[in-house]
């Protein structure tokens, strides 16, 4: 167990009582360790109910424990609020990032979720536990819009009541309709499983592949084959009605899987399962996911599926909320939100969402080819040691020179910051959009435009990442935050990297690989001043500082490589000298910077830049 330090256990008690005055904060001491905090514990939303409706709360709280931010449900696993309110959170927050999970008590099935970050430094404690309550709060205080105080048979016929409408019997559909500020219907019905699937559900484009993990399959075929005459809820659907057909708008991991499952069981007439899953690792989920789902029924369920299957679908269902004939903007507005709140969804995901909108219906040909493109891009970004060029181009490079050229200020943590940049900008609808230059600071176009931009950056970046200045930069300080983590005295290195391949990048755009390795150096010295200035590390102070270098505007500005690298080495010349009696990660890094003259030297055009590396 570790232990925490008094003076952290108050700045988070400051920290909780200005940011939720409403919150109460705990601290747990063991008493063979002389009093030192074990874990710290913040009260949930639950605790400041009305004390007829505080179900659990002094059951579910938060808790700093081990280095780690966690959600505990605790005491009673068997109680009907427990157990759904665990549920809920399971169906509503996803594990596929890696970004948080759930443990299990000793032999319970419910228990913690944890957001697997280590938190090293008080600041990022305060980020996490910012991210992870303002994650939860509403998720349990939506869950309580749902969850029927007055059901007497709860304990007997455990499931969620519909967050409209009071007292709702799970035995018939219940419709409720709304009308939205644009002026769509839009349906609310509780449907049973058999009903779902008697629609005919599409797999719109714009929609993430196919990526149900292992473990994921493996509760949903726990659960549902525990009910024994019980009902189970598996959370909202959104659908959007076009004519016949029915998009899914959000829940399409749980219906496919689900359609999996019942297939194997016999169930064959299935009409999502038509669909076409053209990326090639979503089919290597649904081939995997069947294999799993086989394998299941053969050790538990060899006979009698058919009347397994008829029983399941007569048993799970869904809230769903069903756009009737709506416009495909309202859909994607529903899409994003559902998937802002709780749900995986990188900001990379999202903007393949919102650049097809703006692709006409009637190309959908257009539409599936680039979707397809782009999650292959994705898939490829996500595994190790894989083609990361989109979170580079995007996350970094373009994101960096367009705030350093426009002077932004902008938060290395802000939520969704690179989909904020990379929507399409506002236009007038009378005058086109005219301009294919792809310059990085082009206004982004909606649609193809946008594709096509991000596509020639990444021709771009393969090009760059080719030359001989580009693997020294590797080789030595390194770039892209890929550095081993075993290397611990690279581990801030890499922050500097990204700002000296990041310019050196805008560089390369302008005038290509001509004397590349001077840009280099004078680069790298101007950045890395900035390192033996300050003893210790931070991202954001990195990022800010780098804005206010002047580089780019000296990039932007030159009409030639000359007028750069005489500018640049007139703030060499006049930099001030620094102690090179280092120690530590800045000794370490001088040498590195070393290096990295040492290697790139025999590559000059130029030989006066030699005496740049002693200034």
């Amino acid at each position: 167990m570790l232990y925490i330090d008094p003076n952290i256990v108050e700045l988070v008690r400051k920290f909780v009582k200005k940011r939720w005055p409403e919150k109460e904060v705990f601290c747990q001491s063991n008493e063979n360790a002389r009093h030192q905090n074990r874990y710290i514990l913040i009260t949930t939303i639950l605790q400041h109910l009305d004390s007829s409706q505080r179900f659990g709360s002094e059951v579910v709280h938060y808790e700093y424990i081990n280095g780690y931010v966690e959600l505990h449900l605790e005491g009673d696993h068997g109680s009907p609020f427990n157990q759904e309110l665990y549920q809920y959170l399971r169906n509503k927050i996803s594990t596929q990032s890696g970004d948080y999970s759930w443990h299990h008590w000793y032999r319970k099935k419910q228990g913690r979720l944890r957001y697997e970050y280590v938190i090293e430094y008080t600041l990022d404690l305060a980020d996490c536990l910012t991210k992870f309550i303002e994650m939860i709060d509403p998720l349990i205080e939506d869950f309580l819009n749902t969850y029927n105080v007055n059901n007497d048979n709860h304990e007997k016929d455990d499931h969620f009541v519909p967050s409209v409408g009071t007292n709702v019997s799970m035995e018939s559909s219940v419709n409720k309709e709304f009308i939205t500020e644009e002026g769509n219907n839009v349906i609310l019905e509780t449907m049973l499983l058999q009903d779902v699937f008697s629609l005919k559900l599409r797999i719109p484009n714009y929609q993430r592949i196919y990526c149900w993990p292992q473990k994921n399959v493996e509760l949903l075929l726990d659960d549902i084959f525990s009910l024994r005459g019980h009902r189970y809820h598996l959370g909202t659907l959104i659908l959007q009605k076009k004519g016949d057909d029915y998009d899914i708008i959000d829940g399409q991991q749980r219906t496919v899987t689900l359609a999996l499952i019942l297939r194997a069981m016999g169930k064959n007439k299935i009409q999502l399962l038509n669909e076409s899953f053209d990326s090639v690792e979503a089919q290597k989920y649904v081939g995997y996911n069947r294999y799993l789902i086989e394998t299941y029924l053969d050790r538990y369920y060899p006979e009698k599926r058919i009347d397994i299957a008829n029983r399941i679908l007569k048993e799970v269902s869904f809230d769903v909320l069903v756009l009737q004939d709506s416009s495909l903007e309202l859909a994607y507005t529903f899409f994003s939100t559902q998937n802002a709140r709780g749900k995986a969804l990188t900001d990379y995901e999202l903007l393949k969402s919102h650049h097809l909108r703006y692709i006409p219906e009637n190309y959908e040909s257009q539409q599936r080819h680039l979707a397809k493109m782009w999650d292959e891009l994705l898939v490829k970004s996500e595994r190790d040691n894989g083609d990361k060029s989109v979170s580079i181009i995007l996350g970094i490079y373009i994101y960096c020179l367009r705030k350093w050229t426009r002077n932004q200020y902008w938060y290395i943590k802000e939520p969704n910051r690179v989909k904020n940049e990379f929507e399409a900008a506002p236009t007038i609808p009378e005058i086109p959009p005219f301009g294919e230059k792809f310059d990085f600071m082009d206004p982004i176009q909606g649609g193809t435009h946008f594709f096509a931009f991000v596509n020639k950056f990444i021709q771009y970046y393969n090009l760059f990442s080719e030359t001989k200045q580009y693997h020294i930069l590797w080789e030595t300080i390194s770039c892209s935050g890929l550095v081993n983590s075993s290397e611990g005295k690279k581990r801030t290195h890499w922050w500097y990297g990204d700002v000296i391949a990041t310019f050196l990048f805008a560089y390369y755009l302008k005038f290509g690989d001509q004397y590349l390795s001077e840009a280099l150096t004078c680069i790298t010295r101007i950045v890395s001043q900035y390192r033996y200035e300050k003893s210790k590390a931070n991202k954001q102070s990195i990022m800010d500082k780098a804005g206010e270098l002047g580089i780019i505007s000296m990039i932007n500005q030159a009409t030639s490589p000359t007028f750069f690298l005489a500018d640049t080495q007139n703030i060499i010349k006049r930099l001030p000298c620094f102690d090179k009696n280092l120690n530590g990660i800045r000794e370490d890094y001088f040498n590195k910077e070393k290096s990295l003259y040492q290697k790139n030297e025999k590559y000059y055009l130029i030989d006066s830049f030699k005496k740049l590396h002693n200034k």
